[in-house]
């Protein structure tokens, strides 16, 4: 929440990308991508946030990202950043860029 609001105070329009899980309502954990666009209209400085979750299981397993979690920081900011190199290269199952979000 606090990288949220920093990101929001910071300028009027940007992307974020994050790793998460998701639960199904059978209770199955399902790893995903969560790319995230905040923005702040100019002339009434309204905050808006637009969050697109991309299930990513059959790239990552939900274990391999709990893991992860469980060795630190520094484990997850690396899977983080491995899973961001990938996307650039879709041969080896990245699936492609960033969803496109409208600039105004």
């Amino acid at each position: 929440a606090a990288k949220l609001a920093a990101m929001a105070a910071e300028a009027p329009s940007t992307t974020e990308f994050a790793l998460a899980l998701n639960v199904t309502k059978a209770g199955e954990l399902v790893p995903c991508e969560l790319h995230m666009r905040l923005h702040r209209h100019p002339a009434v400085d309204w905050k808006s946030c637009i969050v697109v979750v991309v299930d990513i299981s059959r790239y990552l397993s939900a274990e391999d990202l709990l893991g992860a979690a469980a060795r630190g920081d520094e484990a997850f900011d690396d899977l983080t950043q491995a899973r961001l190199a990938s996307r650039a290269r879709p041969e080896e199952g990245g699936g492609g860029g960033a969803p496109s979000f409208p600039t105004d």
